[in-house]
């Protein structure tokens, strides 16, 4: 009953006796993406101090195109004498990183797949099928890390193998080096 309750839009929170403590470990790393924020400050002497900040993550659109339009925005933003912030990041991928492929099983949602070395995890469970989590292509980086329950992952940003069960996979920049199951 608290369950169907809980789904309603008017549900409002109960006591439940229940409590948790959690510790997180956290991991900083340095990534390059395409990202742009402007702010688009209010013309009305009124409303001077509003403004409308628009931001948007490009990342997942790659070059060509998607940096041309960010070259695009740039110069309409300096035109309309606008406050831009451009950050440039992009995945720098690392000559010969692609892995070995190999069979890549998502122990949760009891699929298999074989995953050639230029195939990421996360798209190798896309194409299989499966609902990821990631926040990659909206630029919510770390949205999709995922356990490593065995095997190892190679990092195409870096070449670098790793992998100790437990350990985060970053399943967006990483591919299979050799079988590898994951708590997806």
């Amino acid at each position: 009953a608290l369950r169907e309750r809980a789904a309603s839009r008017d549900f409002r929170p109960v006591p439940t006796g229940i409590t948790l403590d959690v510790a997180f470990e956290n991991e900083v790393q340095r990534l390059e993406s395409e990202n742009v924020v402007g702010v688009v400050r209010g013309s009305d002497p009124t409303a001077r101090g509003e403004y409308v900040a628009l931001s948007a993550h490009w990342d997942h659109l790659g070059i060509g195109p998607a940096v041309e339009g960010i070259d695009a925005a740039e110069a309409l933003w300096q035109r309309e004498e606008g406050e831009l912030r451009v950050e440039r990041f992009a995945a720098v991928v690392a000559p010969g990183s692609g892995g070995e492929g190999g069979r890549v099983t998502f122990e949760k949602s009891d699929k298999e797949v074989e995953a050639d070395s230029a195939t990421t995890l996360l798209a190798a469970g896309e194409d299989a099928g499966l609902m990821m989590r990631s926040g990659c292509r909206m630029g919510i980086c770390h949205a999709c890390v995922t356990p490593l329950l065995s095997g190892q992952v190679r990092d195409t940003r870096t070449g670098e193998v790793h992998g100790e069960p437990g350990h985060l996979v970053q399943t967006c920049v990483s591919t299979a080096a050799g079988p590898v199951s994951l708590d997806a």
